[in-house]
């Protein structure tokens, strides 16, 4: 990456064999802090997923938001003006359009 988060991204352990990779469709995020992005959204919203790698990293502080696939996997992070999600905002309706709308008001 570019070096903003201590972090390193690797393939979702699959070592049972029990995952679905790529991880595709609609799974329920778990907010780990309030964030301003989020307002207007419920706890254990529904946002729509595609991918195979996880995010990992030790700056806890920066975690906003996980979901249990097999393990419990880093979905959102934010760090000063940084945020990224491993979910599709523009594909996850109602939700996704609420931390698209947010994005665009979001003072930091």
């Amino acid at each position: 990456g570019f070096g903003w988060v201590d972090a390193t991204v690797k393939k979702i352990n699959n070592i049972n064999k029990t995952l679905k990779l790529p991880h595709m469709g609609w799974n329920q995020i778990e907010f780990k802090k309030d964030f301003t992005l989020f307002s207007g959204l419920k706890n254990k919203s529904h946002m729509y997923f595609l991918h195979s790698y996880e995010f990992l990293t030790k700056q806890k502080d920066c975690i906003i938001a996980t979901v249990n696939y097999g393990n419990s996997i880093i979905v959102a992070i934010a760090r000063e003006n940084i945020f990224g999600t491993q979910f599709h905002p523009e594909k996850s309706q109602k939700n996704g359009l609420k931390i698209l709308e947010n994005f665009l008001k979001w003072e930091f």
